[in-house]
């Protein structure tokens, strides 16, 4: 995973500064979930891959980070991977987003829907308050991660709209159908 990381961040930097910071982040992203899976006594749950990104981004406000959904537990696969979308999505938001602004919001809202073959986790990433959103002019490394990675590795789908006033982005994932303790 982390030579993928390596290269594909490579070909998503123009230069050595771009490419170290980009790296040491997705990196120390990769380290945050493995940290929360190490810990034994519980599941990785989908909130806590959510705080360990965004965390650091709430003024205590309640207003700025807005979480909200039910315990959702992961898997090992399921968080590694949906721990570096977060990562991205963060990490964006923080440099050209919502994130980027005083008064900025994030806002996450998820679900699980129960059918009779499947669960499937439903989530959407929203910002305001940030400056104008426009679509970017190439796919960087969040946006290969969402259309390509997180498909081939977790049956993932998303889809994402550049809106003025705000990215969005909803994303929906298939769960196994154990429970973890």
């Amino acid at each position: 995973m982390v030579q993928a990381i390596t290269a594909s961040t490579a070909r998503a930097t123009d230069n050595i500064e771009d490419f170290k910071t980009a790296l040491f982040g997705r990196i120390q992203s990769l380290a945050k979930t493995h940290l929360l899976l190490s810990d034994e006594e519980r599941a990785v749950k989908f909130a806590d891959i959510l705080r360990s990104e965004l965390d650091a981004f709430d003024d205590g406000t309640s207003e700025r980070i807005v979480l909200r959904g039910l315990d959702v537990p992961l898997t090992s696969q399921l968080a590694v991977s949906l721990g570096m979308a977060i990562h991205e999505l963060s990490a964006n938001a923080a440099r050209y987003g919502a994130l980027s602004v005083y008064g900025g919001k994030v806002e996450v809202t998820w679900s699980v829907t129960i059918d009779a073959t499947r669960r499937t986790l439903m989530f959407d990433w929203a910002e305001s308050g940030g400056p104008p959103v426009a679509q970017p002019l190439r796919q960087g490394f969040g946006s290969r991660l969402l259309a390509l990675v997180l498909p081939a590795q977790i049956q993932a789908r998303s889809r994402a709209e550049f809106a003025p006033h705000g990215l969005r982005l909803h994303c929906e994932l298939p769960l196994p159908t154990v429970t973890l303790a």
